[in-house]
């Protein structure tokens, strides 16, 4: 986000002075310490530009003055000066494998506190408002006395429809139907953002990876359930009503009637999802975890990727990528996975879908993996927070 506050105008109405002023509070975030005259230099800006622009920073409290700079030649010691990160906080929510988890975090991406709740795969709406209330509240409690607290940005698994931002369905809590995250911003008293766990991640990367911002990138996980998403030079896809890119829901095997979670039938996720292969792998392999965290180690130490049922569903994921990229043809595919911790899975999901894609575009994709603990959606989830607060803040006071 720092590396960034250069374009925080783009896209609006503003002045010269306004994006002079980012300009001058970028350069303080990314160089400690510097100084009023090194600005100057660097920024080729008029010294009285930059002398106001940085006086009305600090009154603002989003710069404060640090220690006197001695060159070592005559003349009037310049002074060091610092951005102040704790001046926006906003808390992130998010999931991991049976819990609601939740960060305090400032400017810089410093976590201040964090708060998690065990969640019921059971839970109604009701559960779910008063258990993220209870999540929130004590973070947002602990907002430090000089900081103004943004918000809170979610991310979460489901099917979402942003016009009403309601999540619609949610595989993982199946009793919880258009939930209304705008009655949790009324609750909070505080502006709520939802975005799905995929997009918030993919988010991420597109601020801190420059390449991603040219040509297409497919973000595609596959795990507990199966979901993806796609950038097109650094901009997210999205639809009218919110819901997109479902790929655990298309239809692989027209002769497959097994009845989906989500109520379709022989979707990807009855062929490949964690969750239907479970009650099969449990009669190989005693005790399989049903959460990704755990269900890693233990598929990596009984060697669960020589099975043939984790073969037979690498087969089927692979099909789904290959189908994507030709509708698409993103440059990159950044996969999240589990089951391609191992390497032999890896490469069989990789050889399968080349041998389902036409030769002449192979030179053209690039595979890429993430660890599984990436966890890019608590700064993905906040970034517009930040972003369009911080637009104000730099907007030059007349």
């Amino acid at each position: 986000m720092l590396s960034l506050l250069h374009t925080i105008h783009d896209q609006t109405s503003h002045r010269i002075k306004d994006t002079e002023k980012a300009l001058i509070y970028q350069q303080i975030c990314l160089d400690p310490g510097i100084t009023r005259k090194r600005i100057v230099t660097d920024l080729k800006l008029r010294p009285t530009t930059v002398s106001n622009m940085v006086a009305e920073l600090i009154d603002q409290g989003m710069v404060y003055e640090g220690e006197l700079q001695s060159n070592g030649r005559k003349g009037r010691p310049e002074i060091r000066l610092y951005m102040n990160p704790d001046y926006l906080v906003g808390v992130a929510v998010y999931i991991v494998s049976k819990q609601l988890k939740a960060v305090l975090l400032n400017l810089k991406g410093d976590i201040l506190a964090e708060n998690s709740i065990n969640v019921s795969l059971q839970m109604g709406n009701d559960d779910l408002m008063r258990l993220l209330v209870e999540l929130i509240i004590p973070l947002k409690e602990k907002t430090p006395e000089s900081s103004k607290f943004i918000g809170v940005g979610l991310s979460f698994f489901g099917n979402f429809n942003k016009i009403r931002q309601e999540l619609i369905f949610s595989m993982r809590w199946p009793n919880i139907k258009n939930f209304s995250f705008g009655k949790l911003g009324e609750r909070l008293n505080s502006e709520v953002l939802v975005s799905t766990s995929l997009e918030a991640k993919l988010n991420h990367l597109l601020m801190y990876e420059n390449e991603y911002q040219e040509g297409g990138t497919l973000l595609y996980h596959w795990g507990y359930g199966i979901g993806a998403t796609y950038a097109m030079n650094g901009v997210i896809l999205e639809s009218t009503p919110g819901y997109i890119m479902e790929a655990g829901h298309v239809a692989v095997d027209l002769h497959n009637e097994t009845v989906c979670r989500c109520g379709g039938i022989g979707c990807l996720e009855t062929e490949a999802a964690l969750w239907a292969l479970l009650p099969e792998l449990s009669k190989a392999y005693p005790g399989v975890p049903e959460n990704e965290n755990d269900f890693r180690p233990f598929y990596l130490e009984h060697h669960l990727g020589e099975s043939e049922i984790i073969r037979k569903a690498a087969k089927a994921l692979a099909q789904s990528l290959a189908t994507l990229y030709q509708i698409l043809h993103p440059e990159r595919i950044i996969l999240l996975s589990p089951f391609l911790m191992d390497e032999g899975i890896y490469a069989y999901v990789k050889e399968q879908f080349y041998r389902r894609t036409s030769p002449y575009t192979h030179d053209d994709v690039t595979f890429l993996l993430l660890q599984p603990e990436f966890r890019g959606e608590i700064y993905g989830s906040t970034a517009s927070l930040f972003k369009n607060r911080l637009q104000k803040e730099l907007t030059v006071q007349d």
